[in-house]
């Protein structure tokens, strides 16, 4: 592993106290890693450390990259050999030395104010561990247009004034989007909170997503849509190819439960509902193999009560679901 920092040049002119620090995961990301990258450096707030983690790119997103450091110096590029995206997230939260700590995805953008209006809700409650916004859904065409879809948690009103996962639960069924998030680095290290390390992308921020929340004394949620998700990259970690992925996912976040002691039935009933959502996505997906796949559901439908399923908050197709692995409900 090598790190580059680059103290010659700076657009914002001389040293200054970092608040913010932003992770980057590169892995093959040419095509719209400067995009993303770009976004970061027009950010009206300046005090940024950006640690770019290029975790065994074969393409030329390094010297993309390298080529942005040299013209600021508040890039820090880390090239290492391939550990997964937990595993470079992980390094990269071990270098961070901001107050608060974001992480962007390299296909993805954010919009200019980002971080500056994220940080103005943070500051101006005290103590609070978690600020997290919505985000525009971005599908880009081969004619060169876009369209723009607000996203799912977009219909969640803003909630600016600090709560517990348990007073508004609707969060966890959305997805985790944990790069729409300023996390206060003292809340991630009192906690321990860190990435599961799989191989590649590994659908690790599922557990990071659930364990952050409800270790969290205070979060502000705000319906505010800063950040681009792009929807329309054929590499994303979404096109799912193995089908275990998910269901490990959703064993690790029980895991977190067991250690946690989290008995809330609110919240044990929003992770049964995404343990049916995943299993349905799985049973869908063209990849399906049930040979090697039906002994990771058969584990996650242990999990679920059944009796939770009689209540309305369950769909009848996510009952059916349940009932093709168990006999009761």
């Amino acid at each position: 592993m090598i790190i580059y920092s680059y103290p010659a040049f700076t657009t914002t002119g001389g040293s200054m106290a970092i608040v913010v620090s932003i992770i980057i995961s590169v892995h093959n990301s040419e095509k719209y890693i400067a995009q993303c990258l770009q976004s970061v450096l027009e950010q009206s707030f300046d005090n940024l450390q950006i640690i770019c983690i290029n975790d065994g790119s074969t393409d030329h997103s390094y010297e993309i990259m390298h080529s942005l450091a040299q013209k600021d110096s508040r890039i820090i590029l880390v090239d290492q050999e391939n550990t997964g995206y937990g595993a470079a997230l992980n390094k990269g939260l071990e270098m961070a030395s901001g107050k608060y700590i974001g992480i962007l995805e390299s296909d993805d953008f954010i919009d200019p104010f980002m971080y500056e209006s994220m940080l103005e809700i943070a500051e101006k409650c005290y103590d609070v561990e978690i600020v997290k916004c919505a985000y525009w859904d971005y599908f880009e065409y081969s004619n060169g247009t876009h369209k723009l879809y607000p996203s799912m948690s977009s219909k969640i009103d803003s909630h600016l004034f600090p709560f517990k996962i348990e007073q508004y639960p609707e969060l966890l069924i959305y997805h985790p989007s944990i790069w729409t998030c300023l996390y206060r680095k003292d809340f991630l290290v009192k906690n321990q909170l860190r990435f599961v390390e799989a191989p590649g992308a590994g659908w690790v921020d599922n557990p990071f997503f659930f364990e952050s929340l409800l270790s969290a004394e205070k979060i502000i949620w705000t319906n505010d849509k800063h950040y681009y998700y792009r929807r329309t990259n054929p590499e994303c970690s979404s096109n799912l190819k193995d089908c275990t992925i998910p269901l490990k996912r959703l064993i690790d976040i029980w895991d977190v439960f067991k250690r946690r002691n989290i008995n809330n039935p609110v919240i044990l009933d929003y992770f049964f509902k995404r343990c049916l959502i995943y299993i349905q996505l799985v049973l869908q997906n063209e990849y399906y193999d049930k040979t090697n796949i039906e002994p990771y559901i058969n584990q996650v439908i242990a999990f679920i009560n059944p009796e939770n399923l009689q209540s309305d908050f369950y769909t009848d197709e996510e009952r059916g679901v349940y009932r093709l692995f168990s006999e009761e409900v």
